[in-house]
C-alpha cells in the first residue's frame, strides 16, 4: 500500500457536477483533491476531435429554463462566448413521414391552434385533444408523462410527438418516466390551471420573458470551454486533479473518509463529496446499506453518439432544420440526428462546406449489437433521413456513453427521497451527480450548488 494522501475534501467524478461542487468547497476547504477515472475532465461534457476540429462529443447545450448554467457561465467571464442556435426547427420521423416538433416542453404544445400540431397528428386527433384537455381536472400524481398526456390530449400526441422527443432526450418511453421527474412544476402548473396546454403555455412564456433567445443556449467553441474555463480556475484556486484513477472503496471512521482507489492508493480526507453514475457510487458504498440501496435503484440507460463529417450538395439547404427525432416505427436505426453545422453558426463557419452531422443510437437503453459499424450505419441513416445521392465522407468517429442518461422511471423520486434521507445524517458527506437531479447540464449545476451548501451546514455546524 502506498503512502497515504490526505486533504481536507477529495471529489470523486470530474464531470460539470464535481468540477461546480469543488468550485464552492474551495470557499471553505484549504487542500481539496478531485479524482477522475477518466484523462480528461468534463464528464458528458466531452470533445472529440474530428476532421481537425475539436468538437462536442456529448452535450452540446444547456436549458435556459433557469439561471445556473448562465450564471456559472458569467462568473467565468464566458458572457461573450454565448450562442444560441441558428436553427431551432427540429423535425419528428415517423415511418416515411417527417413533420416539425411543435413548441412547447418536450413536444407538448403550448397551443393547439399552432399549424405544426395539425401537420403532426391530423384534424381528428386534434380535435379529441381540445375536448380532452377542457374537461375539469382528474389527474393525480404519481403518474408517468406519457399518461398525463394520453389522458390530456390522447394517444397520437404521445406516439406522434412525445414519445420521439422523449426517446430522443432521455433514450426512453415516455410511459416509463415520471413527470414530476423529467418536467418538474407541469403537473403542479397544469394541476393548478386545469389544463395541460395551459400549463405549457404559462412555462415556456415565464422560460421566454426571463431568458430570451429558446429554450437552449451553448457556448461558442463548444460546451467543453466550460470544462476548460472551470478547470483553469480551480487549478488558480490551489485544488488538485487526479486523474486516470478511479475510487474503488470509500469508508468512513475517526471522524475522516478513507478512499482506496483501483491501483492501491489510499487517499484520506475529512469530507467527501461523490459525483459519480449512480452505479458506480452504489458499488463504492457496497458495505453500506442505507446508501447502497437508493442507489441502486437509479436507472440508466446507455448511448452512442456517432459524429460523421460529410460533403454532400443536399446538405447545403439544411433539409431537416437543425435535426430530427426518429420514432421507432422508423426504418432508420438512430433515434435521434442532429445536424450541428446548421443548428450553430459558429460551427457551420468553422467548417465550411463540409458538414457534421450527429447521431444517436440507444433506444430504451438497448445499443446496436454492432458498435463498430455503428459510423457505417449513420452513413445509411444520413443518406436516408437527409436525402442524400453520393456523399462524401471525411471522418467518421464514435463516441460511447455508457449509463449517461438516466431513466427516472416509477420508484426514482422515492428513491432520490430516501438517499437525501441517508446522506443528510452524515455531517461530512455529499453525493451529487448520481442522477438524481435528472438528465441536463442545468440541473446539475443547480444539484451540486445545492449538495455543497447542505454539506458545509451539517459539516461547520454538527454538534
Amino acid at each position: 500500500m502506498s503512502e497515504i494522501r490526505a486533504v481536507q475534501a477529495l471529489v470523486l467524478g470530474g464531470g460539470i457536477s464535481g468540477l461546480v461542487a469543488a468550485r464552492d468547497l474551495t470557499e471553505h476547504f484549504g487542500s481539496i483533491l478531485v479524482l477522475d477515472k477518466s484523462d480528461q475532465l468534463g464528464g458528458s461534457l466531452g470533445s472529440a476531435l474530428i476532421a481537425g476540429e475539436n468538437v462536442d462529443s456529448g452535450a452540446e447545450a444547456f436549458a435556459v429554463s433557469r439561471n445556473d448554467a448562465l450564471e456559472l457561465i458569467e462568473s467565468l467571464g464566458l458572457t461573450d462566448a454565448l450562442v444560441v442556435p441558428d436553427r431551432a426547427d427540429a423535425r419528428i420521423r415517423s415511418g416515411d413521414e417527417t413533420y416539425l416538433i411543435p413548441y412547447g416542453i418536450l413536444g407538448i404544445p403550448s397551443d393547439l391552434a399552432d399549424p405544426s400540431v395539425l401537420a403532426a397528428v391530423g384534424s381528428d386527433a386534434l380535435a379529441a385533444a381540445r375536448e380532452l384537455d377542457a374537461k375539469p381536472w382528474n389527474v393525480t400524481a404519481p403518474i408517468s408523462i406519457g399518461e398525463l398526456v394520453r389522458l390530456r390530449l390522447g394517444d397520437a400526441f404521445v406516439d406522434r410527438i412525445l414519445a420521439p422527443v422523449v426517446g430522443g432526450v432521455h433514450a426512453a418511453n415516455p410511459d416509463l418516466l415520471e413527470v414530476d421527474a423529467i418536467a418538474p412544476g407541469l403537473l403542479a402548473t397544469a394541476t393548478s390551471l386545469g389544463s395541460l396546454t395551459a400549463a405549457v403555455s404559462k412555462m415556456r412564456a415565464s422560460a421566454a420573458a426571463s431568458r430570451p433567445g429558446g429554450a437552449i443556449m451553448s457556448l461558442r467553441g463548444g460546451m467543453h470551454v466550460l470544462v476548460d474555463a472551470l478547470a483553469s480556475e480551480l487549478s488558480n484556486r490551489g485544488v488538485s486533479f487526479l486523474l486516470s484513477s478511479s475510487a474503488k472503496s470509500a469508508t468512513f471512521a475517526d471522524g475522516r473518509w478513507r478512499v482506496i482507489t483501483e491501483n492501491g492508493q489510499e487517499i484520506s480526507s475529512e469530507v467527501l463529496v461523490v459525483a459519480l453514475p449512480s452505479k458506480v457510487a452504489a458499488q463504492l458504498f457496497a458495505n453500506d446499506k442505507e446508501l447502497n440501496e437508493p442507489l441502486s435503484q437509479v436507472k440508466t440507460v446507455d448511448v452512442a453518439i456517432v459524429l460523421l463529417v460529410l460533403r454532400a450538395p443536399e446538405l447545403a439547404q439544411a433539409p431537416l432544420g437543425s435535426g430530427v427525432l426518429v420514432t421507432a416505427n422508423s426504418e432508420i436505426a438512430a433515434k435521434a440526428s442532429t445536424h450541428a453545422t446548421a443548428k450553430w453558426a459558429w460551427l457551420g463557419n468553422k467548417f465550411g462546406d463540409r458538414h457534421l452531422i450527429r447521431f444517436s443510437y440507444g433506444r430504451d437503453g438497448h445499443l446496436p449489437d454492432d458498435l463498430l459499424g455503428l459510423p457505417a450505419q449513420a452513413l445509411e441513416d444520413a443518406i436516408a433521413l437527409y436525402g442524400l445521392d453520393s456523399p462524401e465522407v471525411i471522418e467518421a468517429k464514435t463516441v460511447l456513453w455508457p449509463g449517461a442518461l438516466v431513466h427516472p422511471g416509477s420508484g426514482h423520486l422515492e428513491a432520490a427521497k430516501q438517499l437525501n434521507s441517508a446522506v443528510s445524517k452524515r455531517a461530512n458527506l455529499a453525493i451529487v451527480g448520481a442522477g438524481l437531479s435528472g438528465n441536463g447540464i442545468t440541473g446539475a449545476i443547480r444539484a451540486a450548488h445545492e449538495a455543497v451548501t447542505q454539506l458545509s451546514v451539517r459539516y461547520f455546524h454538527n454538534d
